[in-house]
């Protein structure tokens, strides 16, 4: 972990130091660390974590037993963040340039300018992403093909599962280098957008709004991106950063980005409504950028200075899914019930920390097979369970019933909805026994439904599968069973 005074490093238990190190006079503000243990600090001269630009930067990569490896430069002149691959022996930093330069309409303008950089284990940078020049000498002048005078800013990196470094960036107006390659002003970027008033970078100013792009760490260029920002009723684009927040892949793939928002956020969950619509937000892409899974906010947030009233500044994601996500914010900011006491003190700051679950509300599932009610890794479980009472018994049951054809009144051959319930039967009895005589008897009973059923589960009058609840037990099939109904849908 990474701290004002340095970097240290703790057991799984957190009981014991195995590591640190403090840096003469210089601040430790960002810290990561690859699979087999090889990690790098980021330093700076700048004290104050929350500030918006860290100075005199200086990377700091160590071995996995915790030896010294090389001491290296960071991004153009501010670097806010690093991330560590292992695989092509790349620290990747990401932050921005300030220059002053003609602006396209011969008016000298200050213009802050995204820095991806790549170095290799030793030092030696391998390419420089975005790093457009002032001078107008030819195609790396930023404004040689139209005006990018958009203030843009690189804030978070991270290493994804995938092999991936994901980079969150913000951006200040339409007119932002990020629509373009890192490395071609003339070649469009690979961004998703959409139809979303909230996805489409028309109709904005200058307010800060976030990119998240997926890059290649052993070359910078980007894979696939894409940008959002808040919009108030009047659709109008308000503020959202990345400031002081973070990004983390899951093991989906999904894309989880924190930081703080002013008012109009597109959240899928709100638990505050009616309330203003911004605050330390948590954002979860699909893995293909095309969905917002799942968008809510944990404080709410006010004022001009985001930061202070209301930030989510962590997130971390456990292989088994959990989410864990830390922010601060402002007593008057936080929200308070019968297990969260209103903590009172001038000028406080309340922090909080939630650790959860929250794959229940991603509109993206894993495809894990089965899952509608359990996953394989239940199965051990419940065929033992079988073996012994109650369960016993309720398998006997649902065995006879099923060989009886007889539910809750006698299977008829001629009526897809019975046909159906002996379908979903003999494909439980599959998944609780592995007896592939079920899921033959599921497959052949779902074949001569659907020929009963015929161009009818797609009428309007029958309402689909919907009808006789064939859906329910269609999905209760599939869950156990690999049904081959493609062909038999279209």
């Amino acid at each position: 972990m990474a701290a004002a005074a340095g970097a240290l490093a703790l057991n799984a238990s957190t009981q014991t130091v195995l590591w640190s190190e403090t840096y003469t006079d210089r601040f430790a503000h960002r810290i990561d660390a690859t699979p087999s243990g090889i990690f790098a600090v980021l330093t700076s001269v700048t004290a104050n974590y929350l500030a918006y630009s860290l100075s005199s930067t200086t990377g700091h990569l160590y071995a996995a037993d915790f030896s010294h490896i090389a001491n290296m430069a960071g991004a153009r002149q501010y670097t806010m963040d690093l991330a560590v691959d292992e695989v092509t022996e790349t620290v990747i930093f990401v932050g921005y340039k300030n220059l002053i330069m003609n602006d396209g309409f011969n008016i000298m303008q200050p213009v802050d300018i995204p820095s991806v950089v790549g170095r290799s284990f030793a030092g030696v940078e391998k390419y420089s992403g975005y790093d457009w020049k002032g001078i107008e000498a030819g195609t790396e002048w930023l404004n040689y093909y139209t005006s990018n005078m958009a203030d843009t800013r690189a804030k978070r990196a991270v290493m994804g599962p995938d092999g991936k470094v994901y980079i969150t960036i913000e951006f200040d107006g339409g007119n932002t280098p990020l629509r373009w390659s890192p490395f071609d002003l003339s070649v469009p970027a690979n961004v998703i957008g959409g139809t979303s008033p909230n996805h489409l970078m028309a109709n904005v100013t200058t307010v800060p709004k976030v990119f998240v792009g997926r890059y290649l760490p052993d070359s910078g260029e980007l894979e696939v991106g894409q940008w959002i920002t808040p919009r108030n009723p009047g659709n109008n684009d308000n503020t959202m950063q990345t400031q002081q927040g973070n990004v983390a892949i899951d093991a989906a793939g999904r894309i989880h980005v924190v930081g703080s928002s002013a008012s109009g956020l597109p959240m899928t969950h709100n638990p505050m409504a009616g309330l203003y619509s911004g605050g330390a937000f948590h954002l979860v892409y699909s893995a293909d950028f095309t969905e917002v899974e799942f968008l809510t906010r944990f404080s709410l947030g006010s004022g001009n200075d985001l930061h202070l009233r209301g930030n989510m500044n962590a997130v971390a994601i456990s292989p088994n899914g959990l989410v864990a996500l830390a922010g601060r914010a402002e007593r008057t900011a936080f929200v308070t019930n019968e297990w969260q006491a209103d903590l009172y003190q001038a000028n406080a700051f309340d922090g909080y920390l939630a650790v959860g679950d929250l794959s229940r509300y991603f509109k993206f599932q894993n495809g894990v097979h089965p899952r509608l009610f359990f996953t394989a890794d239940d199965l051990p479980e419940l065929r033992e369970r079988i073996q012994r009472e109650p369960f016993a018994s309720m398998f006997a049951e649902l065995l006879a019933q099923r060989d009886n054809g007889d539910f809750y009144r006698p299977t008829n051959p001629d009526h897809a909805g019975s046909l159906a319930m002996r379908a979903a039967a003999s494909a439980m009895l599959y998944a609780l026994t592995g007896d592939e005589d079920y899921a033959a008897d599921a497959r052949a009973d779902w074949e001569d439904a659907f020929a009963i059923i015929g161009s009818n589960w797609a009428s309007s009058s029958l309402f689909g599968l919907t009808a006789y609840d064939y859906a329910t037990k269609l999905a209760i099939a599939m869950t156990c069973v690999r049904l081959p109904l493609l062909g038999m849908l279209v």
